[in-house]
């Protein structure tokens, strides 16, 4: 199965290690090319830099080919654009969006992680 893990911090660091060591194949998005090119020599991954909210980006990733997004950034309204705009580009897709300010708990069909 495609995912693609938008943010590269210690949650999507960590996400990274746990599910490409179970076989997934993991695309990782982040604007810190340092930090992608340690991911990628540690994990079998992809990676791909950039703002993970915009189409461009996201089409670089695969979006349309993938089967779940899981968006970890620090700022919950980068996690809720990019899940916002990756869907809209691939209806199919499930959106995973790392959430800290309950005030968005409503927000959408997008779950809270």
């Amino acid at each position: 199965m495609k995912i693609i893990i938008a943010e590269a911090g210690k949650v999507g660091a960590s996400l990274t290690k746990q599910l490409s060591s179970e076989g997934y194949d993991i695309t990782l998005i982040d604007f810190n090319s340092s930090v992608l090119e340690k991911l990628e020599e540690s994990f079998d991954v992809m990676t791909v830099q950039g703002n993970c909210a915009t189409m461009d980006t996201l089409q670089q990733a695969g979006v349309k080919d993938a089967k779940l997004l899981i968006a970890t950034a620090d700022a919950d309204e980068l996690n809720l654009l990019c899940c916002m705009t990756a869907h809209g580009m691939n209806p199919k897709l499930h959106t995973i969006a790392r959430i800290r300010n309950p005030e968005y708990t409503n927000q959408s069909k997008i779950k809270i992680l």
